[in-house]
């Protein structure tokens, strides 16, 4: 008979946690999450600046800023699977990947805002905003990130007592602003891969900018 071993990563991986691997938020794919730091990222480079630095986002977010969002980095998913696959012990049990702790979309938007520098956006609820009722920055915004937004909604929570139970001296990093702040910092400073799609060209983002009160 076969033995069965099933480890699930039912959570979004993202890029090397340094304090894990020392890979210091190194990635080589930017989807998902990214596409949230690259549209700001696009936008902060025209925004006009308050005299204290800072710039305004007027962006109503549609969702409740509570919302789980099960974040892994990718090291800790290699470990956490080698561990498991290379154990007979382990075997014949089912392992969800998932963190104790998951990261709330509030905690996202405020590490996008702390380091990108900027103000504005809220939290208006699920399906609070009419596409006819966007201003010029929300219309680029959703548009930019359309391919994510059903996935915005509450993420499940998983059991994952098998993979305490298994991996006790290897516990889940924490996804919070420190950790976000690397990530973002990888990505800015790579460009995004140098592969991002133009969703819509430089001249538009900057007068649409430049047309915030």
């Amino acid at each position: 008979m076969a033995v069965r071993r099933t480890v699930q990563p039912p959570a979004r991986t993202l890029a090397a946690d340094p304090s894990v691997a020392g890979m210091h938020g190194h990635t080589t794919t930017y989807n998902s999450l990214y596409s949230y730091f690259q549209f700001v990222s696009l936008v902060a480079q025209h925004a006009p600046r308050e005299e204290d630095g800072r710039w305004y986002a007027p962006l109503r977010l549609n969702m409740t800023g509570a919302e789980r969002r099960n974040l892994v980095t990718v090291d800790w998913v290699a470990a956490a699977t080698a561990q498991v696959v290379f154990d007979p012990r382990r075997h014949g049990a089912t392992y969800h990947l998932t963190p104790t702790r998951p990261t709330a979309s509030r905690e996202i938007e405020e590490a996008a805002s702390s380091y990108f520098n900027y103000y504005g956006p809220t939290f208006a609820g699920p399906h609070a905003l009419a596409a006819a009722d966007l201003n010029e920055l929300e219309a680029l915004f959703y548009h930019h990130v359309e391919k994510y937004e059903p996935y915005w909604a509450e993420e499940p929570t998983f059991d994952c007592r098998h993979t305490l139970a298994a991996l006790p001296h290897l516990p889940c990093p924490v996804v919070d602003r420190r950790l976000l702040h690397r990530l973002i910092d990888f990505a800015v400073r790579d460009r995004f891969g140098k592969r991002c799609k133009k969703r819509t060209s430089r001249k538009n983002t900057r007068e649409v900018i430049e047309a915030i009160p």
